[in-house]
């Protein structure tokens, strides 16, 4: 007969018997995992060490060809477009809030081809119209006393492109390469009145050149999402305006209007993907075969593929360049 005490001891056994093999159980599998995490870790170890020496060979080159872009721009970029532009004269529009330090290059950059600029013309953030002084100050500039601001500044595309249309108009003689300059135009009078009202704002260069000339002008429009909304809000339909034919010139050419934009920054993780502005230019069926855009504008390639292709465009030649998918060369072929 089983008694109370064989079960204890039967019980007991069965536990030491787990327990014995639990413990030998362990220590063979701790060793082995200890072995494996140490080869693992090992590896690891030798990749990151690859990986430092592999990023700090790739940071290098970095270093090196910033300092190659940069010794461009200073040293090499007025050699490259000299006489390019000599005695043409030209007008930079850009968005006030880009990089003065980008447009200031776009400026010099003209300069050196040869270019005559009576300065550049930036819209400043007045064009948002989202206070009651901006809006009321437009409407007796524009003399529409009811007008809502989306109408505004539709009104203000218009007559810009009336007034720039004509001056981009090929001049009957060509001035180019001339060392006395043209006399000196007044400044059109819708220009004057956005420049006195605030909206406009010029930054002069040479007092003694056209801001806007009778004829032969050429354009460049400096875009760019670091502007505000607004101010992108009036120079790209001001863009596309220049570049659709209306009604009354639609057999008109194409005037010599460029528009360039730097390079975006990837978006991080958090931020929505945006599109260039050049791109969404390029992807139109009429506007993209109407002007000439230029992305990356704040590199070597950008500064001199835009005083190149603002001179092929003069000729009636456009394209699309820069280092985006949709651009179709890093800069102009030379011309005939």
């Amino acid at each position: 007969m089983i008694n109370l005490r064989y079960h204890i001891v039967s019980i007991t056994a069965v536990f030491l018997a787990l327990g014995i093999g639990l413990a030998f159980g362990a220590a063979f599998i701790d060793r082995a995992t200890v072995e494996a995490l140490n080869r693992n870790l090992t590896d690891i170890e030798k990749q990151n060490s690859e990986l430092e020496e592999e990023n700090a060979l790739l940071q290098d080159q970095v270093d090196i060809a910033e300092e190659v872009e940069q010794d461009l721009i200073e040293q090499g970029l007025d050699q490259f477009v000299a006489g390019e532009l000599e005695g043409q004269e030209v007008l930079v529009m850009a968005a006030d809030g880009l990089d003065d330090a980008t447009i200031d290059r776009v400026g010099t950059t003209l300069d050196a081809a040869g270019a005559r600029r009576a300065g550049t013309l930036r819209v400043t953030d007045r064009v948002a119209l989202d206070d009651d002084s901006e809006v009321e100050d437009l409407q007796e500039i524009l003399g529409l006393p009811e007008a809502p601001p989306g109408q505004l500044r539709t009104a203000v595309v218009r007559q810009l492109r009336s007034v720039l249309a004509e001056a981009m108009q090929p001049a009957e003689e060509n001035t180019g390469g001339g060392d006395e300059p043209t006399d000196l135009e007044p400044v059109p009078g819708i220009v004057a009145a956005l420049i006195e009202g605030g909206f406009l704002e010029l930054d002069p260069v040479d007092p003694t050149v056209s801001l806007v000339p009778a004829a032969g002008l050429r354009l460049v429009l400096v875009v760019g999402h670091d502007a505000p909304e607004a101010s992108e809000g009036l120079l790209l339909p001001l863009a596309r305006a220049l570049a659709v034919p209306v009604l009354t010139d639609e057999d008109a050419p194409p005037g010599p209007l460029l528009v360039a934009e730097p390079l975006l920054e990837p978006a991080g993780e958090d931020e929505p993907e945006l599109v260039p502005y050049v791109s969404t230019l390029r992807e139109d069926e009429v506007v993209g075969t109407r002007l000439t855009t230029v992305d990356w504008l704040d590199s070597f390639a950008g500064l001199a593929g835009t005083a190149l292709a603002v001179d092929d465009a003069g000729l009636g030649r456009f394209g699309h360049y820069g280092v985006l998918d949709d651009a179709q060369a890093l800069l102009p072929a030379p011309g005939p």
